[in-house]
């Protein structure tokens, strides 16, 4: 019981953050799919860079603060909080990093006509989370390791899309995606935590 209305607690939190990044989205996949559908590959590249940048952005500025006063704002809000409701909102805050960051290259994939193995490769990421969380909880006693679990499957989903939206847009520039979205978001992320460790110092 405690368990569930901690994972309640980081549920409220993080849907909250997460409706923000969605609302971005929208507005960029009518473009998205429009590019894809005219192959159009120099503007499609840039409109996935752009949109996958602005949704890390957006994130990190709910992401890095509320991780950083995690228990401060649980204080505030409820007093006494469940045990564990820090580590599920962290992680489960990463989560949604990574969702954010790969929606558009989502988006692309689903404006093709076949979408059977993409499907497929979804369904089996959702199957193999929970076949891993039955597992491990039978020998690792920490509730919030199933949302540790959900983070190295997401992992793997983004490996996932980039992989599949090579095989369906050959002009797709994963290097670029990764070099303008991931490096980049490590260049604006690791100076804020450096400034955010000194400030709680």
């Amino acid at each position: 019981v405690a368990v569930n209305a901690a994972l309640g607690v980081s549920n409220t939190i993080t849907n909250i953050v997460s409706k923000f990044v969605k609302d971005l989205q929208v507005a960029f996949s009518p473009q998205i799919t429009k590019y894809y559908v005219s192959n159009d590959t120099v503007e499609l590249n840039k409109l996935m860079i752009r949109a996958s940048r602005y949704s890390s952005y957006l994130i990190l500025l709910f992401m890095v603060p509320i991780s950083f006063e995690i228990s401060d704002l649980l204080t505030v809000w409820l007093g006494e909080y469940p045990q564990y409701t820090v580590e599920f909102c962290i992680i489960t805050l990463f989560c949604i990093f990574l969702e954010s960051i790969s929606a558009p290259i989502a988006a692309m994939i689903t404006s093709d006509s076949n979408i059977r193995f993409y499907q497929i490769a979804l369904s089996t990421s959702f199957l193999l989370n929970f076949v891993l969380c039955w597992f491990v909880l039978f020998f690792v006693k920490i509730p919030y390791i199933v949302v540790c679990i959900k983070l190295f499957t997401d992992i793997l989903l983004v490996i996932i899309r980039l992989s599949i939206s090579r095989k369906i847009f050959k002009g797709f520039d994963i290097k670029g995606w990764v070099r303008n979205v991931v490096i980049k978001t490590f260049y604006i992320v690791i100076p804020i935590l450096c400034m955010m460790m000194l400030m709680r110092n």
